[in-house]
């Protein structure tokens, strides 16, 4: 058996667009030189909700759309309100353009993927995420640590299969815009 396996959300890569003044500058998250087994460098594991952080670590997967290495995440601790999530160290952005690729590996309680984005604190940020196992797109809100749905639909998120996961968020809209997936507005 793998021992990446009890993992529940492999990220490949993660594009970022900011807005500086009128031109738009593209940054790239990869995880090609990072070490296997390690945590990716610049970037910081959280937990909201109960249970611990996530443990996340690159590994190479012969899968992967681009390059080998992606960041999954390992601890498969059945706290059934816990959502670890992986944030950048660097970088606020008022106004984003972000995707990533991702894949729900495994997982009893969650099979979730999905985007984090004006992240605050562990408390406090968006994310729009897809579920594997409840088969969802869904627009969430985190305030004081209470994950608070605004916007989603019932889609067909299959395990094991590569998805890409947009989020174009500008001043006060947000639209998270995936082929098959339903665009949703706060």
């Amino acid at each position: 058996m793998n021992p990446l396996r009890p993992g529940f959300l492999a990220v490949l890569s993660i594009i970022l667009t900011m807005q500086l003044g009128h031109a738009q500058q593209p940054k790239t998250f990869n995880f090609d030189s990072d070490v296997v087994g390690k945590t990716p460098a610049g970037f910081t594991s959280y937990a909201t909700g109960g249970g611990p952080e996530g443990k996340w670590v690159v590994t190479e997967m012969g899968d992967a759309p681009s390059g080998k290495r992606v960041v999954v995440q390992t601890d498969a601790d059945a706290t059934d309100t816990r959502f670890p999530v992986l944030i950048a160290d660097s970088g606020e952005y008022a106004d984003l353009d972000v995707s990533m690729k991702a894949k729900a590996i495994s997982g009893k309680v969650d099979q979730g993927m999905g985007l984090v984005f004006r992240f605050r604190d562990p408390k406090s940020y968006y994310i729009v995420r897809a579920n594997a196992l409840e088969n969802n797109f869904t627009l969430y809100r985190m305030v004081n640590g209470q994950r608070l749905q605004f916007a989603g639909g019932n889609v067909k998120v299959s395990s094991d299969q590569w998805h890409n996961i947009r989020v174009v968020a500008k001043g006060a809209n947000s639209q998270q815009p995936r082929p098959g997936f339903p665009t949703i507005r706060p």
